[in-house]
């Protein structure tokens, strides 16, 4: 297939992707910790570049939060950073085991994003989303597991105010 020139391309018809990569001195991989430095920044920095990121990131997936979780090396999650209403009820989950009982744990050990297009009547969600969730007025969500040389680090997570589905390209 022929790729389009940049004056033509309509990224409202490109699948987002977001590549984090980083190294020290120029040749070797950088900790896990600058990584989890960078997601921060992306998502709580109050800075005008970083609202203006966030802001795209909402309009693209129509979103009504987004939320980054790590996992300890005890393999606890904790929210690392959140971008919505609501934070200190949020916060009121963390930290809990990576296991099937939370989306983090599910998407991390099904090394694959999850979709929840209405969590109130969906009986797949898990326990620790649909306690959470609602109290954030979230009624759809997508979690995407982050992934670091083989291991389950954390999860993206977007989140919708209205039951629905994410269309395969948010996905």
């Amino acid at each position: 297939a022929k790729l389009k020139s940049l004056q033509t391309l309509d990224l409202r018809d490109t699948p987002v992707t977001v590549w984090l990569n980083y190294s020290i001195h120029g040749d070797e991989s950088a900790s896990f910790e600058a990584m989890a430095q960078v997601a921060y920044q992306l998502a709580a920095g109050e800075d005008a570049q970083t609202k203006k990121i966030l802001d795209s990131c909402e309009r693209l997936f129509a979103g009504h939060f987004g939320q980054i979780n790590v996992v300890d090396d005890n393999g606890m999650v904790h929210m690392a950073a959140y971008h919505g209403p609501n934070r200190d009820g949020a916060a009121l989950t963390f930290p809990f085991p990576v296991a099937e009982t939370s989306a983090t744990g599910r998407a991390i050990l099904h090394r694959s994003a999850l979709h929840f297009p209405d969590i109130v009547n969906d009986p797949d969600v898990p326990p620790i989303a649909r306690e959470g969730w609602p109290a954030q007025g979230v009624r759809a969500a997508i979690v995407a597991p982050m992934l670091w040389e083989g291991k389950g680090v954390g999860a993206v997570l977007v989140g919708r105010e209205t039951a629905g589905t994410f269309s395969d390209k948010e996905i």
